[in-house]
C-alpha cells in the first residue's frame, strides 16, 4: 500500500504567507463588518404586509473590525447578469478581501475615511456573494460587494450605539 502524499501542511504555510502579503500593504484598510445573521428570522409573520413577496428582514451581528484590502472587480458581468443592471444609478461592484471567515450574504462593510478638514466620510458595501480563493479556501473568499451610495448612515449610526450600548 503507498503513502498518499499530505499536502495541508504545505497548503496552510502558503495560506497563511498568501494572508501576510495581503493583508500588511499600505492598500489594506480597516472597515466594521455586520455579518448577517442568515439563520434567525426577526420577522416570521409580516401582519402589516410591509414587505414584498419572498422578501425578508436581515438581522445583524454587532459590528466586528477586520482588515479589508479592495480590488477592481475582475469580471463584473456575472453580476450584471442577476438583474442589477436595471438599477436607475448603478454603480459597479468591487471585489473586496477581508482578513476573516468568508462572510455571508447581505452583510455589510462599514468604511470611512478622514478628509483634509477633518471630517470623515462613510461608505458602505452590501456583500452579494463570497467566492473561496482555491481549492479549498483557505487563505480566503473573494467578496463581491456593491456600494449602498443612498443608504442612511444616521440610521445606521443609531443601530450601532443601541447594539454597543446593550
Amino acid at each position: 500500500m503507498i503513502q498518499p502524499q499530505d499536502f495541508l501542511a504545505l497548503t496552510e504555510r502558503l495560506a497563511s504567507d498568501t494572508k501576510q502579503f495581503l493583508f500588511q500593504s499600505r492598500d489594506t484598510r480597516q472597515v466594521m463588518l455586520f455579518k448577517a445573521l442568515q439563520d434567525q428570522a426577526s420577522d416570521p409573520l409580516d401582519l402589516v404586509g410591509t414587505l414584498e413577496q419572498r422578501e425578508t428582514t436581515v438581522n445583524y451581528a454587532a459590528p466586528i473590525i477586520v482588515k479589508a484590502r479592495f480590488f477592481p472587480n475582475d469580471n463584473p458581468q456575472n453580476l450584471l447578469a442577476s438583474g442589477f443592471q436595471s438599477a436607475p444609478d448603478f454603480e459597479s461592484p468591487k471585489t473586496v478581501l477581508l482578513d476573516s471567515e468568508p462572510v455571508p450574504e447581505q452583510s455589510i462593510l462599514w468604511c470611512e475615511d478622514r478628509l483634509p478638514n477633518d471630517k470623515k466620510t462613510v461608505e458602505l458595501f452590501y456583500v452579494l456573494a463570497a467566492t473561496p480563493i482555491g481549492k479549498h479556501g483557505l487563505v480566503g473568499a473573494k467578496h463581491q460587494v456593491l456600494p449602498m451610495s443612498h443608504a442612511d448612515t444616521q440610521a445606521l449610526l443609531a443601530l450601532i450605539d443601541e447594539v454597543t450600548h446593550d
